[in-house]
């Protein structure tokens, strides 16, 4: 009959074409539509399956990316860091060596004041020598 249930009509029992809710099927080009779909499904999923995987490879790279970000971004603080604390060290290197400078030029004037005392005293002993040889040789 008609209506919910099929009926199956054709010369000889053929099973070609069926009746279902009142329309005729062609049941060979639905089977080949079917096997289009299914193979056409298949497809589509591994296309899906390949984008998935190329995605998490991809967050996989950002994530690593990220975490090199992180590490660089931490060794600059440190950097940057370290960068004052030898500038603060420079600074007070340079302030000594200012100092010693200073103290070296009053050093080398005391130097050369003392030097200056040792020529006269040398000197004076030259002449003390040379006045008792004198006065050795008169005798």
């Amino acid at each position: 009959g008609r209506g919910g249930g099929g009926s199956r009509r054709g010369g000889g029992g053929s099973t070609e074409v069926v009746t279902h809710k009142g329309r005729v099927l062609n049941l060979p080009s639905l089977l080949t539509a079917l096997e289009r779909s299914e193979r056409a499904r298949v497809r589509l999923q591994d296309q899906l399956t390949a984008q998935q995987d190329r995605l998490a490879g991809v967050e996989a790279r950002e994530a690593g990316w990220a975490a090199e970000r992180a590490g660089l971004t931490a060794d600059l603080t440190e950097a940057r860091r370290g960068g004052g604390d030898l500038r603060g060290r420079l600074e007070r290197a340079e302030r000594r060596s200012a100092a010693c400078e200073r103290s070296l030029k009053e050093n080398a004037g005391h130097m050369i004041a003392v030097i200056e005392t040792m020529q006269k005293l040398v000197d004076k002993t030259t002449s003390l020598a040379e006045s008792r040889s004198d006065i050795a040789d008169k005798e």
